[in-house]
This record gives C-alpha cells, structure tokens and sequence, in this order.
C-alpha cells in the first residue's frame, strides 16, 4: 500500500483530486443554549483568566 492509503503513489502530472471546501458559520450558533459543553467553556474561560497572569510571569 502507497504512502496515502490508497495503493497509489501520487503523480505529479495529475492534477490533485482532492477539492478545498469551505464553510462559513457561526459556531457559537451551532451548539444550543442549553448544551453542557457551554458551561465547560465559561469554566475554561474563567479560569483562563484567573491564570493570565500567571502565565505572563512564566513566559515572560
């Protein structure tokens, strides 16, 4: 088996199959209000920042 799962080894003649998709939405809309992982994320958050500063004095 080629280096890519396939069985084949790319050529650099052949254009690349793969096609760029793209998307544009809002995350924060895509996660319902009551979802648990929105009080994961304000717990993170808070204590992201009660640790800023801390993390500035060690990189510093």
């Amino acid at each position: 088996m080629g280096p890519f799962g396939n069985g084949e080894i790319p050529d650099a003649r052949r254009p690349n199959p793969q096609r760029s998709l793209r998307a544009i939405a809002d995350l924060e809309e895509q996660v319902p209000r009551d979802h648990p992982l929105r009080r994961i994320k304000a717990m993170a958050e808070a204590a992201l920042e009660r640790l800023s500063p801390e993390f500035d004095r060690v990189y510093a």
